[in-house]
């Protein structure tokens, strides 16, 4: 339900917050020939929150989600790009150099 435009296989939990830094700051990582640009931690949207037969909300979703989040953050991690704890996973850019290069199933991921 967090619909993720792309999942990495084979990482440990949160590995993906290594892929930004400080505000302004881009993190260049490549995955097969594409290079990205990993942006900041990505705020989450109110659809998790809600069964998505019904529409009803789930009672303290976004609180439970926010507690863990906040208990689970590896100290790597750099938390001052966290003004609450409602992120999960990454916001990218993708250069203009990098259109149309293919991604694959299987492509690795290397940070640059």
């Amino acid at each position: 339900r967090l619909r993720t435009n792309l999942e990495i296989n084979g990482v440990p939990p949160f590995w993906e917050d290594q892929l930004f830094a400080n505000e302004g700051e881009v993190v260049k990582f490549q995955i097969g020939e594409v290079i990205f640009e990993g942006i900041n931690p990505c705020q989450r949207c109110i659809v998790p929150t809600r069964n998505s037969l019904t529409g009803e909300s789930y009672a303290n979703f976004q609180k439970t989600f926010t507690e863990k989040r906040r208990e689970t953050l590896p100290n790597w991690v750099n938390s001052s790009r966290f003004n609450h704890f409602y992120r999960l996973s990454i916001n990218t850019k993708i250069p203009a150099s990098e259109a149309g290069k293919i991604l694959r199933l299987g492509d690795e991921i290397k940070l640059l």
